[in-house]
């Protein structure tokens, strides 16, 4: 057991506790009176050992640090570990992360980095992740074929990106078979976004809600069209310049867009320019009513 050992970069001092294959960080004690806002949990723990899992509620409303980097040794980032935390700027997640768990960065208004965002070895992503993180600008890569996105309770709440101010998201290396409620809810500056070939449906009420600036969205399969809610892109897309990319053939698909059609929402509607034979695109004139 490392119960009684710490951790230590000089700077700040940390309890390790559990056995020695699964340690568990507590909440840092600073040495000195002025100490460094840089965390670096790369360093310094006794004997060699490696930890796991951060806690729940570690560094939430924490006002000192700026800086967090995290050893690959870490699997576990546990809930609301950040939760507004306002001081945080800077994350640096182990490369072999697989779990960030419920609210993990909620309302972490100051954060403007995470790196990698987020690492291809994630498999559980909470609800919440990282909502409200008005200043994360990192563009989205999603890379894990096996990635699970958790519900809020009973109900099909997300939002995992809420109110983000990144610019690109790419999702088409996941298997996701739907987008959740809110999945990127108020990304004002989200310009474009790639969905993966799995993607069955939209579901999920107000996925692109809010997009502003959303000017290309790329689907690589089928959605169906009979579960797709009204509001998936109010109040987005940049006009006149957006556009959707979409597979050809589907009967429901198309007359779903005659329908958009008679609603004059579209300019153009025809097969895509690039050569691609395959594929439609639509030219956006008014957006999503």
């Amino acid at each position: 057991s490392a119960d009684g050992k710490s951790l230590d970069d000089g700077y700040w001092t940390m309890p390790v506790s559990g056995d020695r294959d699964a340690l568990t960080v507590g909440k840092p004690t600073a040495k000195w009176t002025r100490p460094t806002t840089v965390l670096d949990l790369a360093k310094g723990i006794e004997d060699g050992g490696a930890f796991k899992t951060i806690p729940s509620y570690w560094l939430n409303s924490y006002a000192t640090i700026s800086d967090v980097i995290f050893p690959d040794s870490v699997t576990t980032i546990g809930e609301r570990a950040f939760e507004n935390n306002g001081k945080v700027e800077r994350i640096r997640l182990p490369m072999g992360l697989k779990r960030i768990e419920i609210a993990t960065c909620w309302s972490c208004t100051s954060l403007k980095s995470v790196e990698p965002f987020l690492p291809k070895t994630l498999e559980y992503l909470g609800w919440a992740a990282f909502y409200n993180c008005t200043s994360l600008t990192n563009d989205l890569l999603l890379c894990n074929r096996n990635l699970v996105l958790q519900y809020s309770g009973s109900t099909d709440n997300n939002s995992p990106f809420y109110r983000c101010a990144f610019e690109h998201a790419d999702l088409s290396r996941t298997r996701l078979t739907d987008l959740t409620r809110c999945f990127f809810y108020q990304c004002g500056k989200l310009k474009s976004a790639k969905l993966p070939k799995t993607l069955e449906n939209l579901n999920r009420c107000a996925a692109f809600n809010l997009c502003s600036l959303l000017e290309d969205v790329q689907f690589q399969s089928y959605p169906s069209v009979t579960n797709w809610p009204s509001d998936t892109f109010t109040g987005s897309l940049a006009m006149p310049k957006s556009r959707i990319v979409y597979p050809k053939g589907d009967p429901d698909w198309t007359a779903y867009i005659d329908m958009r059609k008679q609603a004059k929402q579209f300019t153009a509607w025809e097969s895509a320019k690039a050569g691609d034979t395959n594929t439609y695109f639509a030219t956006f004139k008014d957006g999503w009513k």
